[in-house]
């Protein structure tokens, strides 16, 4: 450990912002057990007007100790097509600076820290976190299968939103200064948001340091057996991560990627980054999701039914454009982004395939397919999930983005804002806001819908919107039965 912290005073280069929490994480990944062991050490600063004397942690590993009673029982043998596996996240010691032990309690995925003596206003707490992390063997953004474990962010303790001096847990996570050094077995790759960089080899195993800013979580993939494609597109390198057997797909993806690196570039601005990392993973809700400065790929993408290529670029495409556009408002809320990275989307597949049509239209007279007749009308199988989102709710709520507090997406929240302005107030509320991102300092898109609709009412129905996402019930609540002459009529009573 003293080498490491060695290692880790040389690696601190520029002073983070004041408000950013900073995490400093030590972790050894057993292959074996799959599971993470180590240690972090986490700086807070009070921004709050007042002494604050508890602090939250976010223990997100243990969502998946035990099975949602709601959940059936088919649906989870889609995320765990071996069995049942609880993984979960268990601290062992908070310590703060000088060494003493912190007093804390335990809620299952929420841990309260009571502090002797309250963080004043502007100030700072350093404090040790010991922790031991499960992997469930199950497919998704969190946990092993086969030879893969993906851990989309929450591997370890973190920190909720803190906003005007209270924790909150429905808010986006803030960006923080992660660094990261990680140990496992040399046969293993490590694809993580930042490139590892070896620091240490002892023995079978390899210490990698990572290092990321105003990140909102850190996101890792632990692999065996990979290979990687690797293309330069107009200053924009594109590195894969796939398996040897998706040799075939993972051409016509990458070619793919480079079209949308293209459109992104000469439709609406320079890339903000110059790598973009991409890795397989077993996603059974959809075809691609977007980590820190990663972009997981599911291994089904351009394999399920050739026709149907427009409608895998169209999610592939949403992600990857809300990737760039996160990377481009670090500081904007994350449903903008959203939005933003689903008009661009669509934009690219009209480009791309002329005029817009609906799947439904496209589908139908193909229904004779099983896999098409599943896409269409199937509710309980994971095609139709991913190709109407919002027909169905996700079974396990993984993303960190809506884990705290499922919530509507950017591109809905634009839907109804069309709907509430008018479509053509709300595309020039649009095209104002990517015209004013040039200025310096540039304004919110809050404040550009406000200005170009001059409605009050827009932040009031936005927070409500952010909210809680609507759930609807469809369920039969009672049958009534009418006689009309000789035939009994039966009508079904939605609630």
């Amino acid at each position: 450990m003293p080498f490491l912290l060695l290692l880790l005073s040389l690696a601190i280069t520029p002073p983070v912002q004041a408000f950013e929490t900073e995490y400093d994480v030590f972790v050894t990944y057993d292959e074996t057990k799959h599971q993470l062991e180590g240690s972090e050490e986490i700086t807070f600063f009070n921004s709050g007007p007042r002494p604050l004397s508890e602090i939250v942690l976010i223990l997100y590993p243990n969502r998946y100790l035990r099975k949602d009673p709601k959940i059936s029982q088919a649906l989870y043998q889609r995320a765990y097509p071996v069995a049942f596996s609880p993984g979960g996240l268990q601290v062992t010691s908070i310590k703060d600076a000088t060494g003493k032990n912190l007093h804390h309690s335990l809620d299952e995925t929420l841990m309260r820290i009571q502090l002797a003596e309250p963080i004043p206003p502007q100030g700072t707490i350093r404090f040790s976190v010991h922790f031991t992390t499960t992997l469930p063997e199950k497919k998704g953004l969190f946990g092993y299968y086969r030879d893969l474990a993906t851990l989309q962010g929450g591997w370890h303790p973190y920190l909720p939103a803190f906003i005007d001096g209270k924790w909150d847990l429905a808010h986006s996570l803030p960006g923080s200064h992660f660094r990261v050094f990680f140990t496992l077995k040399e046969e293993l790759q490590l694809i993580a948001s930042d490139r590892p960089k070896l620091v240490r080899v002892e023995g079978s195993h390899v210490t990698y340091f990572m290092e990321g800013e105003t990140l909102p979580f850190f996101s890792l993939s632990i692999v065996e057996h990979r290979i990687h494609h690797n293309v330069h597109v107009n200053g924009v390198e594109i590195v894969y991560h796939t398996h040897l057997k998706n040799q075939s797909e993972a051409e016509t993806l990458v070619a793919s990627l480079k079209e949308m690196v293209f459109f992104y570039q000469e439709r609406i601005g320079p890339i903000p980054v110059t790598r973009l990392t991409l890795t397989d993973a077993y996603l059974f809700q959809d075809l691609t999701t977007v980590g820190s400065h990663l972009l997981y790929i599911s291994e089904r993408s351009f394999k399920i039914f050739f026709l149907l290529k427009r409608f895998h670029e169209l999610s592939i495409a949403k992600e990857l454009f809300f990737l760039f556009w996160r990377e481009k408002l670090p500081h904007e809320e994350p449903w903008v982004a959203e939005g933003l990275a689903h008009l661009d989307a669509r934009k690219f597949v009209q480009h791309k395939y002329g005029k817009e049509r609906r799947l439904e239209d496209w589908l139908k007279p193909l229904g004779f397919f099983p896999v098409i007749d599943q896409i269409l009308y199937s509710q309980a199988l994971p095609l139709r999930q991913v190709y109407f989102p919002d027909a169905t709710r996700p079974l396990l709520e993984e993303d960190l983005r809506f884990f705290n507090h499922p919530r509507l997406e950017g591109a809905s929240i634009f839907f109804r804002l069309k709907i509430l302005l008018g479509k053509e107030a709300f595309t020039q509320a649009v095209l104002t806001y990517r015209e004013n991102l040039r200025s310096d300092p540039s304004l919110s898109f809050r404040k550009i819908l406000l200005k170009v609709s001059q409605n009050d009412e827009i932040g009031p129905f936005i927070n409500q919107w952010l909210e809680k996402r609507p759930v609807h019930d469809l369920s039969i609540e009672y049958k009534r039965h009418t006689k009309d002459k000789h035939k009994i009529k039966t009508k079904n009573l939605i609630k």
